[in-house]
């Protein structure tokens, strides 16, 4: 693949392989060079390509091994940024991942449910619907932990009395972690999430923090939490407990400014949708329809909460699990795939197979992919001949 990085998992009966196969300059050892993923000077000559690019043994591939399981959720393949060193590793492949939270879950699930007995298709199918954020296990122990200190902390004591902070808290604390359209909560974590990168990067970013996080929400997400975990002092100098309390209070300016509560009137699905932006004509916009997801869950569907360095007012995703596929083998080694996914099979926005399958991709219902004959024979509604 000249351009991009696609992850190809390929399955039998017997086995499964991952491959990635970029092209990636080889930017020589890392311990040494010029940091790739660093602004260059073009100045400087320890800053040029030499045009050599990494060997395929260097890309990505692996086999499940004992385990059985292979995972590719646009984590690093690598493992190479987990220390927050790209200056250590045998070299440069990359630096802007997903940080794994996607990746991490669905193996924190499938470690339950293999302990649990043999796989089925319809526990894979729920898997990719989960909705589960790591992002929130992590970030609200972190607010507790603030909480807990107010009464007895002066530094915090801003934070006292405020019967607003104390219902947000009590939402977020009751709530599953889900970011599920029927809840409330996953509204107020959306904001105090980027309320708290806001407040951890975005002075140390300076004019770059709101393009990227308008861009790519996640990323800017990672460098706050990669902050946090080192307890990296530099970025968080105006303490962490006070700005995870100071994004709470902003979280809740905005939803009583928008919703006259903090915890109620609202729901994920008041708030977040996923788009079908047609590039070409109107007729072909496919509109927005509540999904559940965000940036880091399984099913992901993230979209932008700062719109330029204001709130926007809806938080929109163009992008996310466009096709999910569940495949499992017959007893003769033949493949046999359910699959999900929007719109529909006819581009005539008139015909009724224009934009069928939607509402079953939002609720997660599967239907059967359509290889052996009897089977499309059996689906068939329409058929035409095409002749010279």
């Amino acid at each position: 693949m000249e351009l991009g990085s696609f992850n190809f998992v390929a399955a039998t009966a017997d086995d499964i392989t991952y491959r990635s196969s970029p092209l990636v300059p080889d930017r020589g050892d890392p311990a040494v060079a010029s940091a790739a993923y660093r602004v260059l000077s073009g100045d400087d000559a320890q800053s040029f390509w030499t045009g050599a690019w990494l060997t395929p043994a260097q890309m990505p591939a692996s086999r499940p091994g004992p385990s059985g399981v292979v995972v590719s959720a646009n984590n690093d393949p690598f493992g190479f940024t987990k220390d927050g060193d790209l200056g250590n590793d045998p070299y440069y492949f990359g630096a802007y991942f997903d940080p794994g939270t996607r990746a991490g879950r669905v193996h924190q699930q499938l470690d339950e449910l293999i302990e649990a007995g043999p796989l089925t298709v319809d526990q894979m199918q729920t898997l990719q619907l989960d909705s589960y954020s790591l992002l929130a296990a992590e970030v609200l122990p972190l607010l507790d932990e603030a909480w807990a200190k107010v009464p007895t902390d002066d530094s915090l004591s801003e934070f006292r009395d405020r019967p607003e902070l104390a219902a947000l808290v009590t939402l977020l604390s009751d709530w599953d972690k889900r970011m599920t359209r029927e809840q409330a909560a996953p509204v107020a974590f959306e904001a105090l999430l980027h309320f708290f990168a806001a407040g951890v990067v975005a002075d140390d970013m300076g004019p770059f923090f709101y393009p990227v996080v308008e861009s790519s929400p996640i990323y800017a997400i990672k460098y706050a939490l990669l902050a946090v975990r080192q307890e990296d002092q530099a970025l968080l100098q105006e303490g962490q407990d006070q700005l995870i309390l100071e994004a709470l209070a902003s979280t809740a300016e905005l939803l009583i400014e928008r919703y006259g509560a903090v915890d109620s009137g609202f729901t994920w699905a008041d708030y977040h949708a996923t788009t079908f932006h047609s590039q070409s004509t109107s007729e072909y916009d496919g509109g927005r329809v509540a999904t559940d997801g965000a940036e880091g869950t399984v099913n992901v569907s993230e979209g932008r909460f700062f719109a330029a360095s204001d709130p926007a007012e809806e938080h929109l995703s163009g992008s996310g699990a466009i096709y999910r596929m569940v495949a499992t083998f017959d007893d003769d080694g033949t493949p046999r795939a359910y699959f999900t996914m929007p719109r529909g099979s006819a581009e005539d926005p008139a015909s009724d197979q224009f934009d069928p399958l939607t509402s079953a991709w939002v609720d997660g219902e599967y239907r059967l992919l359509r290889f052996a004959r009897a089977d499309v024979d059996d689906g068939a509604q329409q058929s035409f001949v095409l002749e010279p």
